[in-house]
């Protein structure tokens, strides 16, 4: 009797035991669908929201900035305005206010044709030659063809000069940062000039443009068919009477 009150104490406690792990491991697994739920749903708000995401862009810029000035960003050399002796460009010194001026000068005309060129040619690129729905080019391919070999060579060559004068000095940082805002005012105008604020109409735009984007399988079907159709119009009838 002693050894089955024994054994049913035992397999009571073992019973309550399992209950619990059940019932914490369930709560584990519940909390963490919720967590991962959680994550995924700020994860997609910072992305679909362009407001949220510039906010959280920029606190982070002022994070980093505040990081650098701990170690004594403030303090350095390339906090200096002005030409002095430890103003570098490229190997160069830059120790007089001739030569300053005419690296700010560059910097800033610089800037100016770089952003101006590159929101213009970088839009064409992505939405015309790069785009597959793009069917239809405003140039022969072959100028297509050079205007980009030539962008990507003016990038190479420019992107030498423009990391070593923003690593030189803030000053020259802000001479570019000035171009860049003055010519990003324009584009940007130009771009938003015509579109309209209706924040239902664009949720829906894009939702539309993402479930009715034709699958590789569509798109060859298409293909095919736009093929046996043109081959079509181009016969004739069978007795050389041309189509009226």
């Amino acid at each position: 009797m002693f050894y089955l009150a024994t054994r049913g104490v035992e397999a009571d406690a073992v019973c309550r035991v399992y209950v619990m792990a059940s019932v914490v491991w369930y709560l584990f697994v519940y909390i963490k669908r919720r967590a991962r739920a959680v994550h995924r749903m700020i994860l997609d708000l910072l992305f679909d929201d362009k407001r949220i995401a510039i906010t959280f862009m920029m606190c982070w810029l002022v994070v980093v900035l505040f990081g650098f000035s701990t170690i004594g960003l403030m303090s350095s050399n390339f906090m200096h305005i002005g030409p002095s002796e430890n103003t570098k460009l490229m190997s160069l010194t830059i120790d007089t206010w001739h030569d300053w001026i005419m690296v700010a000068s560059a910097s800033f005309l610089s800037a100016i044709v770089n952003d101006f060129f590159s929101d213009s040619l970088g839009p064409w690129f992505l939405n015309t030659v790069q785009d597959q729905k793009t069917r239809y080019l405003p140039y022969s391919k072959s100028t297509c063809f050079v205007i980009l070999q030539l962008y990507s060579i003016y990038c190479a060559f420019m992107s030498v000069f423009s990391v070593g004068l923003l690593m030189s000095q803030i000053d020259f940082l802000l001479v570019r940062l000035s171009a860049d805002l003055l010519v990003n005012t324009y584009t940007t105008f130009k771009f938003l000039r015509g579109k309209e604020v209706n924040r239902r109409k664009y949720e829906e735009e894009s939702n539309h443009v993402i479930l009715t984007q034709p699958s590789d399988d569509s798109k060859r079907i298409l293909e095919m068919t736009d093929v046996l159709s043109d081959e079509n119009d181009d016969k004739t009838p069978l007795n050389g009477t041309p189509r009226g």
